[in-house]
């Protein structure tokens, strides 16, 4: 279940999972469609099927049940591409 509607209502995100370390120690993972970023670390492949089941609500309100499928396991794969490719939450 995520809040929003993703357009198209069903598709196949294929795009890469990139790693940023920080000096003070932390981390941070992104979605990047094409690599070429030089401070980018442990760049990955990733690939997730996707198809909304159902869509309720309306405008703010609106929330959709969704079936992932990955295609590969990258950590924090399903949760990125549903916020940076598909733009729901």
């Amino acid at each position: 279940m995520v809040f929003g509607a993703p357009k198209p209502s069903n598709g196949i995100i294929d795009n890469y999972v990139a790693r940023r370390s920080f000096d003070n120690g932390g981390e941070s993972m992104f979605v990047v469609d094409e690599p070429k970023s030089e401070d980018v670390h442990h760049l990955q492949r990733a690939v997730t099927h996707y198809k909304t089941l159902q869509t309720v609500g309306t405008g703010a309100n609106t929330y959709s049940m969704l079936h992932l499928k990955p295609l590969t396991g990258r950590q924090h794969q399903l949760r990125l591409h549903c916020h940076q490719s598909l733009g729901v939450f």
